[in-house]
């Protein structure tokens, strides 16, 4: 029961109904989801080990904040491990691996034009951990996943039309080319400017030129 309240939560959180500062109130939660404290207290702390509340003495678990330094912080963690997860992704790519990670890409594509983002930010995530499937342990699932929910609160903001979505959607096939090409250098190098550009359209002012990662 505590993993499906804090999979409601997080979609919550992620999705914006639960927007950054806002006090989470047990009580309010009970009646929501017609369930006791226990088992929303500990989906409240697997959400604080994941970076998406914060419980503060006196004031209680609140949204965690979103800022540019987080932002920027959470990037730079990002470059620093999935270009080498990612270039060992390749060497260690099974038969058919390419023919799977193109499916991944097209299923992405074809989420572009969907009214909502839901879609497109599942199809996200999957084409994301396609590129690194083969390279993944269980520790490197739960770090990478992590860091990916906390990217995904900012991402939604420069995916939210299918405009942006589509534009955004283009930055992907590089890194499939790069995994195809047998150049480990070119991965990781693939994957760092596409985290780089990432960044930089996620920090543009809302309402200026974008295009999404």
């Amino acid at each position: 029961m505590a993993a499906v309240v804090a999979d409601r939560l997080r979609t919550m959180i992620l999705q914006g109904e639960l927007p950054p500062g806002e006090r989470v109130k047990v009580q309010r939660l009970e009646q929501a989801f017609g369930v006791s404290q226990i088992p929303i207290r500990e989906a409240l702390r697997q959400l604080e080990v994941e970076g998406l509340v914060t419980n503060v003495p006196q004031r209680g678990v609140t949204v965690a904040p979103m800022s540019a330094q987080d932002l920027l912080d959470l990037y730079e963690f990002r470059r620093l491990i999935e270009p080498e997860i990612t270039a060992r992704a390749m060497r260690a790519a099974p038969p058919g691996y390419s023919r799977e990670l193109r499916a991944a890409l097209r299923r992405l594509n074809d989420t572009v034009g969907d009214p909502g983002s839901d879609d497109y930010m599942r199809e996200h995530s999957a084409f994301h951990w396609a590129l690194i499937a083969p390279a993944a342990s269980p520790v490197v699932q739960r770090v990478v996943e992590q860091l990916w929910q906390m990217s995904e609160r900012y991402i939604r903001l420069t995916v939210a039309s299918p405009q942006t979505r589509r534009t955004y959607a283009q930055h992907h096939e590089p890194l499939v080319e790069a995994m195809e090409s047998g150049d480990a250098d070119r991965v990781r190098a693939e994957m760092i400017l596409h985290l780089s550009e990432a960044e930089e359209i996620v920090l543009r002012p809302r309402g200026s030129d974008t295009e999404p990662e």
